[in-house]
């Protein structure tokens, strides 16, 4: 699933909020779907976010994570399931495991 720039720049952050977090990214390599939902439920905590004026972004770890984010006036977007592992490896370009590109 590929998200306009701006929010596509939100969940690359939200993913990166964390100490580390760009290693951790850089090292995992290609990951089937379980791994990569850990991987991002593992980033998310338990819950966080992050605003300003022009966006506020909220996520949520645990077994089924999920983000939201809202940027100006527009409808939040939500992604959790397969559209956020879709969104994800689009954003961070990871491929999964048999995948050449």
């Amino acid at each position: 699933m590929r998200l306009p720039p701006p929010y596509e720049a939100a969940l690359v952050r939200a993913l990166h909020s964390t100490s580390g977090a760009a290693a951790r990214w850089a090292g995992a390599g290609r990951l089937n779907d379980e791994r990569l939902r850990q991987r991002i439920a593992e980033e998310f905590g338990i819950s966080g976010g992050f605003g300003s004026e022009r966006e506020r972004v909220d996520y949520w770890g645990g077994i089924q994570p999920e983000i939201e984010i809202t940027v100006g006036a527009d409808t939040p977007v939500h992604l959790s399931g397969r559209e956020l592992l879709s969104a994800v490896r689009e954003a961070l370009k990871i491929t999964r495991p048999g995948e050449l590109f």
